[in-house]
């Protein structure tokens, strides 16, 4: 079978070039954000397999580092992240909500929760959080609490403007899932390795 040559100007050469170089950065992102997930992990597989007694510090540290790593993956992918909503209250008013994200809060099989500054019909923006369900594919205006609980209170239409957008975060923020499963699966195959001293 003859070799085909495939010629390309240096726009085209570029325009490659950029497209391969930008899935690479979104997957070192997403993989990065991962790590802290898989640490957890496997310091919990160490403990339970070879009571590793540096275990318990590796999972507290991976624990509290695992959401401002996945904070800093959206922020590095979706620089000044702003998300436009329409709103309807129980007097069936209809209103815009403009959300900018400034932190995640919650992820987990069930939903994602962000935080971030929002302003409902124009007015001052104010911190609030905003809820995706996987299950139902809504979003919520939710109140967060001390503890993790969550309270919807008004359910939000997407702004159809934002839905490739969105489209984009949801597909990180997806893989940044599949690449903690993947971290999981790779110690359950391969064992834990038993956590060194600081």
């Amino acid at each position: 079978m003859g070799k085909k040559i495939i010629q390309l100007n240096e726009s085209e050469f570029r325009e490659l070039v950029s497209e391969s170089v930008r899935e690479v950065l979104n997957e070192i992102g997403y993989r990065t954000a991962a790590l802290p997930h898989g640490a957890n992990y496997n310091a919990m597989q160490s403990k339970l397999q070879n009571a590793d007694s540096n275990a318990i510090s590796k999972m507290d540290s991976a624990n509290q580092t695992r959401l401002p790593a996945i904070t800093q993956s959206i922020h590095d992918n979706f620089p000044s992240l702003i998300l436009h909503f329409i709103e309807r209250d129980k007097a069936n008013q209809y209103y815009s909500v403009e959300f900018s994200f400034s932190e995640m809060k919650v992820l987990n099989d069930d939903r994602f929760v962000m935080k971030g500054d929002i302003s409902i019909s124009g007015q001052q923006e104010k911190q609030g959080y905003i809820e995706f369900s996987f299950q139902q594919q809504s979003f919520y205006r939710v109140n967060f609490y001390g503890g993790g609980s969550i309270r919807r209170i008004y359910p939000l239409m997407l702004d159809n403007d934002y839905n490739e957008l969105f489209k984009s975060l949801l597909m990180h923020i997806t893989n940044i899932g599949y690449a903690e499963k993947d971290y999981e699966h790779n110690v359950d195959v391969n064992g834990p390795t038993i956590s060194k001293r600081h």
